[in-house]
């Protein structure tokens, strides 16, 4: 199953890099004004500010949806949509570092328009939308 197992770590390891880079520096910069700013953000919740104060459930949440994908680890990485699945657990495992290390997930991705994500939110992201591609659009045979 050698397929791009390396997306997992590549993904972990650059999302950790920023927010460490972002920890540090607690930065707050505009990049295109009132569109895009990176701002240090502390976010006991989940997505949209839901949950918020919610870290140790949501840490549990993680490391359950986890410990399900090493159980069906040769099924879900067997079809189409294998990398869909490693950036999904990507963006898990890099939430959970901060959970656990922080008591919170380090947001700085801010659109403005949009609440304030980081690399790991864009990977599950990404990977939920390709999931749901796989089940919608027809296969090609």
């Amino acid at each position: 199953m050698a397929k791009c197992i390396w997306i997992l770590p590549v993904v972990i390891a650059v999302d950790f890099l920023t927010k460490l880079i972002v920890k540090a520096s607690l930065i707050n910069l505009d990049v295109i004004p009132r569109v895009l700013s990176l701002n240090y953000l502390a976010n006991t919740g989940a997505a949209f500010g839901i949950f918020r104060g919610g870290n140790l459930t949501l840490l549990f949440f993680g490391l359950i949806i986890l410990g399900i994908g090493l159980i069906f680890y040769d099924k879900l990485l067997a079809g189409k949509d294998w990398w869909c699945y490693l950036l999904i657990g990507a963006g898990i495992m890099g939430n959970l570092i901060d959970r656990i290390a922080y008591g919170a997930v380090i947001d700085f991705i801010d659109f403005h328009i949009w609440p304030a994500f980081n690399l790991a939110d864009a990977s599950m992201c990404i990977g939920v939308l390709g999931v749901i591609a796989y089940w919608v659009l027809p296969s090609r045979k």
